[in-house]
């Protein structure tokens, strides 16, 4: 493949990708509201909505990562990337042990910080994959002076 298109090719790839993520994560989402509306937990839907943004933020970066060496950058996965997947998957977590440790789930007392799920919602998860790609996939090189 000539070199000047293969840029082009590679985008137009993606875009198709991006098109069969956002098809099969709909597809996904909408089976586990079905197992939540039959079952009556809604577990999966908090999964769901906390993982398929993080897989969309790790498949957006490959729009950015030039190279393909791990070379990992610790300021971006200490600074960025860790509060961020601490803010994606606390309430998911803390949720699941409620749901599983506490005999009447339903009423708990544990301050749970339902504005962090509402706020961070997408944002955040993209941003932690995102992160997570290009902090291990950096190719600039440090430089000591």
């Amino acid at each position: 493949m000539d070199s000047k298109y293969s840029k082009f090719v590679w985008r137009i790839l993606w875009l198709v990708g991006l098109f069969v993520f956002l098809y099969i994560s709909s597809q996904i989402e909408m089976r586990a509201r079905n197992i939540s509306a039959t079952t009556f937990t809604i577990l999966p839907v908090i999964w769901i909505r906390s993982i398929a943004p993080f897989v969309f933020g790790i498949y957006l970066a490959l729009l950015f990562v030039k190279g393909w060496s791990i070379k990992w950058n610790p300021a971006i996965i200490l600074c960025i990337t860790v509060p961020s997947l601490i803010m994606t998957f606390y309430f998911p977590v803390l949720f699941t042990i409620i749901q599983y440790t506490t005999i009447n789930p339903n009423s708990f007392s544990v301050a749970i910080p339902f504005w962090m799920n509402s706020s961070f919602d997408v944002i955040v998860p993209i941003v932690a994959g995102l992160t997570l790609m290009v902090g291990l996939l950096d190719k600039k090189e440090l430089v000591n002076k």
